[in-house]
């Protein structure tokens, strides 16, 4: 995770104060889980596990080791003197996340010597208020990263407004005049008949509506509005509870464990995993070597095959509505050049894009997962 650290810092221009995302996790459904974890990633352009932590309400050797309070006090009492007990919180479930995130921000000083300045997060506003009246740096207020959101809010209902605008009903007031071919038309003065292909029925829309007013409203936007997001934190989780079940209990120990390897993996690949296996046995077996260097180039001809589609559909979208928008203006005395250097130029063609992405279109190392 120092690597993570020291990745994220050169990509900053070597500024030590970085913007992280955070995320818990509980062991199992539910807020009264007995074992959570919690875990920071920064917000690069590849982000990477920077720092992870657990809590627990229960120890297992300990409630194992009360048969021999009775049967044999002083085993029961040699036990006690050279236990580590795993459990270390007595608080709600719910409370788990707080705490633990904000033990991850308190140490990063002594441990990385960076400071988190911003904080990415759910919609659970606990997790924010609570580094704000508990500030781990003495006069640093953390901060939530917001920029634009109102144009993010209009960009993200743009899209359902597209597929829901008729011929008697327009609703295009929020696309981009630069893709959108009936603001086009309307400019100079041409008629635009709306293709059936690209409007969806407004019953079905009707139906899909209440899913955009949840995810599309502005405190949920509010999490990712300054380019921001969960995916790492969601990725890892998913790594993790391949490992550790939530329909299946396990001890703390095994959830620690499950914890670091799920780090290791995600960071840097399964072929990690024989450094580790070499450095704990002194060597590692022909079949292991193998099993991982077989996941790992599964994984990179996934990525590979995702990529190359994600960038044909971008290229024929792109190609498709430049020329049909040459073609709008050919005829007219005014003839405007539309510049495709524009950094936000290919946003709204982008989200109609990923609109029609199926669950495979992932863009992320590992396949994104988790519901927590």
């Amino acid at each position: 995770m120092i690597t993570a650290v020291e990745e994220a810092v050169v990509e900053a221009d070597g500024v030590r104060d970085l913007v992280v995302s955070g995320d818990g996790a509980w062991l199992t459904r539910g807020y009264s889980s007995l074992h959570v974890i919690a875990t920071l990633c920064s917000t690069t352009a590849k982000p990477k596990v920077i720092d992870t932590n657990w809590c627990s309400k229960t120890c297992t050797k300990c409630q194992g080791a009360e048969s021999l309070r009775r049967v044999n006090f002083d085993l029961f009492k040699t036990f006690q003197e050279n236990h580590e007990c795993q459990l270390n919180f007595t608080g709600t479930s719910g409370a788990m996340e707080k705490e633990m995130i904000r033990e991850m921000f308190c140490r990063s000083l002594s441990k990385y010597k960076i400071k988190y300045i911003s904080y990415i997060g759910d919609g659970d506003a606990k997790v924010h208020s609570f580094l704000t009246s508990n500030s781990p740096y003495l006069g640093v207020i953390i901060r939530e990263s917001k920029f634009d959101l109102d144009k993010l809010y209009q960009k993200s209902w743009a899209i359902f407004k597209h597929h829901y605008s008729t011929d008697k009903e327009p609703t295009h007031d929020w696309c981009d005049p630069q893709w959108r071919k009936y603001l086009q038309a309307k400019l100079n003065g041409q008629q635009f008949s709306h293709n059936l292909k690209s409007t969806i029925p407004r019953a079905c829309l009707n139906m899909i509506k209440p899913v955009f007013h949840e995810l599309c409203s502005k405190a949920s936007l509010a999490r990712v509005v300054d380019d921001g997001s969960q995916n790492a934190n969601e990725t890892l989780h998913s790594i993790l509870w391949t490992m550790v079940p939530k329909h299946r209990f396990c001890s703390s120990i095994i959830l620690r464990i499950a914890l670091d390897l799920s780090t290791i993996i995600y960071n840097d690949g399964y072929n990690s995993l024989g450094t580790l296996f070499t450095n704990i046995f002194s060597s590692i077996g022909y079949y292991s070597a193998e099993c991982f260097d077989r996941l790992s180039s599964m994984r990179k001809r996934f990525n590979l095959k995702i990529t190359n589609r994600r960038k044909k559909r971008t290229i024929a979208t792109v190609t498709s509505t430049t020329s049909a928008a040459n073609d709008s203006f050919s005829e007219s005395d005014d003839e405007m050049l539309f510049m495709l250097n524009d950094k936000d130029s290919i946003d709204i063609t982008q989200d109609l894009i990923g609109l029609d992405l199926t669950d495979d279109d992932t863009n992320t190392d590992y396949e994104l997962g988790g519901d927590d």
